[in-house]
């Protein structure tokens, strides 16, 4: 695995851990925790945060809405990145389906 994706997937694993306590914390109504988070959060400059940092910043009694900004990134469906392997054999594949075709023709 490549090192900068192994750190990314690395990163992406602790977000969406932090995530998860953020959501206990807001089902605790522990407001001071949530804002202490939400700077955390804010310091990992990820991309797609930036709604549920800003709501817990400034609604951060809006509860229900965190927590649904909160399960809608953890659980959107995420781009898959094939292994260097996966795309050579992906390639090959295509190259033979793309020789059937012209065959056809």
């Amino acid at each position: 695995m490549d090192i900068k994706l192994a750190a990314s997937s690395k990163n992406e694993v602790l977000i969406i851990k932090r995530l998860e306590i953020l959501k206990s914390m807001l089902e605790l109504e522990d407001f001071d925790s949530v804002q202490l988070q939400a700077d955390k959060l804010q310091a990992e400059n990820v991309d797609g945060l930036s709604d549920i940092i800003k709501t817990c910043k400034n609604s951060v009694h809006q509860t229900e809405k965190i927590i649904k900004l909160i399960d809608d990134y953890i659980y959107q469906p995420k781009t898959i990145q094939l292994t260097q392997h996966q795309q050579i054999v992906y390639n090959q594949i295509c190259q033979e389906f793309d020789a059937i075709l012209s065959q056809r023709s």
